[in-house]
This record gives C-alpha cells, structure tokens and sequence, in this order.
C-alpha cells in the first residue's frame, strides 16, 4: 500500500511538474513591438521622378529572417523592425530594388513584421497564411499611410518579392475600387495568385501584354516544370517578363538564357541559366527552381516595363488635355447663324415641333428614352450608343476608345459655351412655363438654349464612333439623330437648336481631324475595336 500510494505521489509530482512546463513552452513566443508607419525611420523611400512623369512605386520585400530567441528565451517568428540586423537585411533588399524600380519614379518601402522561414518549411497553407495574417496587416497599415502621403493623381505600381508577392496579392483585395484605378501593375514576383485569391477581389486581373493596364504581373521561374514549387509557384496564371507573352514562344534573355512559358504549369522554364550563386535552402528553394533569383534576373524587363505601364497609364487615364483649346476651335458665333427671331417663320416651325414634341411624350416607350438620352456624363452618353455600336465603351473594357472619346468630347464641349452665352436663348419650358418631361427645369432654367450640347455630343459620337466601326454607321446615325430629337421631345431645345447643333458638331469633329495626336489615338480606338468584335 505504501509503495502504490508512492507511486501515486511520483506521478502525480510529475503531472504538476510536467504540465505546466510543457504549456509553458507552448506561450514562451514573443511578438515584436509594431510599427509606426507615421514614423520615417520606418520607410526606404527614393524620389527620382524630378519631373514629375513617373509612377509611385510600392514595394514589398521578401522573407529574410529565421526563428529567433529574444534575451529572455522567448522565440519569434516574425522580423523585428526595430532590430538594427533585421532592418539591415530588409535595407539590402530595399535598395537592391530601388536600383532598377526607383528610376523615374518615387519608390516607396515599409520595414515590416514579416513572418520567418519556418512558417513556409511546414508546407502547410493554413500555417504558413496563420501566421502571415500578422505581417500582412503590417503592410496593409503600411500602404494606408502611404496612399494618404503620395500625389493620387500619379500612376500606382505595387510589387513584392516572395512573402511580399503574397503581401501585393493581399494588397489587391485590401484596396478600394479608386486606388485600384490608379493602378497601372501590381507585381507578384515569385509567388502565387491562387483561385480563392480570384474569387476574394475583383482587381486581380491576369496581364496579357506589355502594356495592358490594372493587371497582375505574375511568374515563377524553374529549371524544368517538375520543379514547380507548391508552396510559391502553383499559380492560375502566368506571364514571360521577356517577351510579355502568355503562350509557349520562348524569349532570350541577355543573349544566352531562353525563357519559355509552360501554359499548362504557369511558370517559366529557364535553360542556360543555372542560378549557381543562390544555394540550396533547406532543401526548400533554390533545388531546381530559381526562386532566389527572381527579381534580379528580369530586372532590366521589370525596369522597362513599369516604366512603359506608368506611361500608357497617363496617356489613358491620366488628366485629359483636349486636342485642342478654345481659341484654336472654329468660332460657332461665325460658323452658325443666329437662332431665329419669334417672329419668323422659322421660329414658327420651331413652336410647331414644340408641340410635336408633347404628342410624342405619350409614347411610354419613346418618353424612357427620352429620359435617358437627357442624363449628363460621358458613361450616361456612350450607354446609350452601345447597341448601336456593337460594343459597351467603358474605361476598363475599352480604354482606347473610351479615352478618344473622353478627349475628343473635352475638346469639343468647349464651343458651345460662348454661343450659349451670346445668344441667351429661353427655351421651350420657360417661354411656355410648362415642366420638361426630363425634369431638368431648375438645372437649365437660364442657362442659353442654343446650341443644344446635348445634341453637339450625341452627333459627335455618332460621327466618332462611325469611324472606329463603319459597319455599325448607319444604327449610330438613326441613333444620333434620334437622340437630338429627344431634346426636342423633352421640351429643353426648341428644333433649330437641335438642327444648328448637328452642323456644329460637323464641324468640331472635321475640327478634330487635324490633330496628330486625335488621328493617332482614332488608330488606336479602331484596333481596339476590331479586336474585340473578332472575338
């Protein structure tokens, strides 16, 4: 008995001893103190954009540190941003990027909490995104910071190396649909875009060219596709930084290394480059994929690229600069007559089409359209036109087209102004005192009737879009007449102010046509179009 109860005292001696030592190894982790990204010792950044016609680029770098153990015992598996080693190692990478990504640009990069190597070496997703939430918060605060420092007016470029791959991914669901359209790339250089990824945000979009804008640039590099690392490179999509091709052509890269796509694996095949100088890590990276030698191997691509990407940006989306100003437009006051008097019979007919107008309003399916035609804006205004051109003109699906048609419309919209304002027009509802049916009343009511920018724009389109599609005139020509008739209708035009503006739009687009750079942008707007109507 007094050997059992012994026994009882040793194991239980062993349970209290044991136990709480064994959980107590399970707490003794440490988080590293966060940063404060108001803080500039917090941030590599580099301006070399002296003229101001780069973009902003933001910069994730990759993973650097391994667990470690503080003075106290504790283990970390995160980088400390206050540790002088661990700033060091994230400086080397900040400067080694800025060294062909800051180049007329403003380059920005946040020392940040990433995770340590461990975390990757269990191969386990839930893991490795576990313990990467931490550092991947860093660089949303980070980004935060700096969208409210950088100049919004100036193309966005997000790229990461790595763990900051995966950072520019989550970057991408993280942003609002106004940063996005800023963006002109975001880089995922050695790592992964996964279907959850594609599912959880509509701003990753595969990039399928050199210039296309908006869109993820992604690619991992092996030696043949066996190599292909699930961890990094189990990609939905891929492009070659050489040629900026997503099919199987091989590219040279510095006269003696071939790239290749693999479409079927998503990662590129390297021949006559062996990466010697990135050894082996762990038997983790660099055994058959070039994962070490990512961003520096394509950098002069990179460079060249994110300077190409920034520049389509401004010309696309940046501030518009009409074709041409006021005083270098035909003078509509010297071009057109003046509208006719109340005692004309011109201005009999006028008031006869006034009343047309009223009869044709209790047509339910003729007055919706009315009130369409009637909404202001060039998305409004183009809309209106997409059945008649074959194709629905927006800012991300036809930037070419959208971006003639926003210059051109900028150009023109400036010749009404001066007529309006000489001649001073009171249009039908007033002088009737009767509402229009568009309920624009308060909107217009004193501002000159004639002409009618309503109409200058819709037979402007008509005539614009005609050119980019010619198969389509004849429907944009019903439709642009159609669409001033609306004007009438609606009670905000009298017909001589619609039938002054067909002819004044006549002459703004004839106007347009001696621009080089309008009759450029037309060749653009023209491809674009027959690329997508082949589709």
């Amino acid at each position: 008995m007094t050997m059992k109860r012994s026994k009882l005292i040793i194991l239980l001696t062993s349970v209290i001893l044991f136990a709480p030592a064994a959980a107590g190894q399970r707490e003794r982790t440490v988080t590293p103190k966060a940063p404060d990204y108001k803080d500039a010792t917090m941030w590599y950044t580099e301006d070399a954009d002296p003229d101001g016609t780069g973009a902003d680029v933001f910069y994730v770098v990759s993973t650097w540190e391994e667990d470690w153990t503080d003075k106290r015992g504790r283990v970390s598996h995160y980088a400390d941003v206050w540790n002088p080693e661990h700033r060091e190692h994230m400086g080397t990478e900040m400067r080694i990027a800025a060294s062909f990504m800051a180049p007329g640009n403003r380059f920005w990069s946040a020392f940040y909490r990433h995770t340590t190597m461990e975390a990757f070496l269990t191969r386990d997703e839930d893991i490795i995104h576990e313990r990467a939430r931490l550092a991947m918060d860093d660089v949303c605060a980070a980004f935060d910071v700096f969208l409210q420092e950088r100049d919004s007016s100036r193309p966005l470029i997000i790229a990461g190396f790595s763990q900051g791959g995966m950072a520019v991914v989550e970057l991408l669901k993280h942003m609002d649909d106004e940063t996005y359209s800023k963006l002109a790339g975001a880089y995922v250089i050695g790592y992964k875009v996964t279907a959850r990824d594609l599912a959880e945000t509509k701003h990753i979009k595969a990039a399928e060219g050199e210039s296309d804008l908006g869109v993820t640039i992604c690619y991992n590099s092996v030696k043949d596709v066996k190599y292909v690392h699930s961890v990094l490179a189990d990609t939905e999509f891929a492009i070659n930084p050489v040629n900026w091709r997503t099919d199987a052509t091989p590219a040279i890269l510095h006269d003696t290394i071939t790239v290749t796509l693999s479409p079927a694996y998503h990662v590129l095949v390297v021949t006559g480059y062996e990466g010697a100088e990135y050894k082996p890590y762990k038997d983790f990276i660099n055994v058959g994929d070039l994962h070490s030698a990512e961003p520096w191997l394509y950098r002069e691509c990179i460079q060249e690229n994110m300077a190409l990407r920034a520049s389509e940006w401004r010309r696309l989306k940046g501030p518009v600069k009409p074709y041409f100003t006021v005083d270098q437009l035909p003078d509509l006051i010297q071009c057109l007559p003046a509208p006719p008097d109340t005692v004309s019979a011109q201005f009999g007919y006028d008031m006869q089409r006034y009343m047309w107008g009223l009869t044709q309003r209790l047509d339910p399916v003729r007055a919706e359209i009315v009130k369409g035609d009637a909404v202001w804006g060039y998305q409004p205004l183009l809309n209106q036109f997409a059945e008649a051109f074959g194709v629905q003109v927006t800012p991300e699906a036809t930037p070419e087209i959208w971006r003639l048609m926003e210059t051109a419309l900028t150009t023109t919209d400036q010749m009404r102004v001066q007529p309006k304002a000489f001649y001073h027009r009171k249009r039908p509802f007033e002088r009737f005192n009767e509402p229009t049916l568009t309920g624009e009343d308060d909107e217009l009511r004193g501002e000159g009737s004639y002409p009618s920018g309503h109409t200058m724009r819709g037979w402007s389109v008509a005539m614009l879009l005609a050119e980019i599609n010619p198969a389509a005139a004849n429907a944009l020509y019903a439709r642009g007449w159609m669409y001033g008739e609306s004007r009438v209708i609606a009670g905000a035009h009298w017909q001589s102010d619609v039938d002054a503006s067909r002819v004044a739009a006549s002459i703004a687009v004839t106007a347009l046509h001696t621009s080089p750079e309008f009759l450029a942008q037309m060749a653009r707007a023209q491809e674009e179009c027959r690329r997508l109507l082949a589709k």
